[in-house]
C-alpha cells in the first residue's frame, strides 16, 4: 500500500517546452561533433583499421570475436574527446 500510494507523489514529471522562435537555434550535441573528429585522427582511423580486418577474418573464418580490437578503437575516440569535451559544458 505504502509503496503504491505515495510512489506516485514522487513520481518525475514531464516538463514542458516552450516552442522555439525563429532567432533560437536547436542545441547541438558537442560530443558527435568531437567524436567526428577524433575518429578521423591517426590513431583511431588506425584502430579502425584494425578492427575491419577482423571482422572481415571473422566473416570469412565463420567464427571468433572482434571485441579487443572494438574496445581499444573506442577507448581511442572516448579517450581523444575527453580531452576537449569537458571544456564545452556548460
Amino acid at each position: 500500500f505504502f509503496l503504491t500510494h505515495c510512489s506516485s507523489s514522487f513520481a518525475p514529471r514531464a516538463r514542458k517546452r516552450r516552442p522555439m522562435s525563429e532567432e533560437e537555434e536547436e542545441v547541438q550535441d558537442q560530443k558527435q561533433t568531437i567524436d567526428a573528429k577524433c575518429k578521423a585522427t591517426l590513431a583511431c582511423a588506425t584502430m579502425l583499421v584494425e578492427y575491419e580486418a577482423c571482422q572481415a577474418r571473422i566473416e570469412a573464418k565463420g567464427s571468433g570475436s572482434c571485441e579487443g580490437q572494438y574496445g581499444d578503437w573506442v577507448h581511442c575516440v572516448d579517450a581523444c574527446a575527453a580531452k576537449s569535451l569537458f571544456s564545452k559544458l556548460k
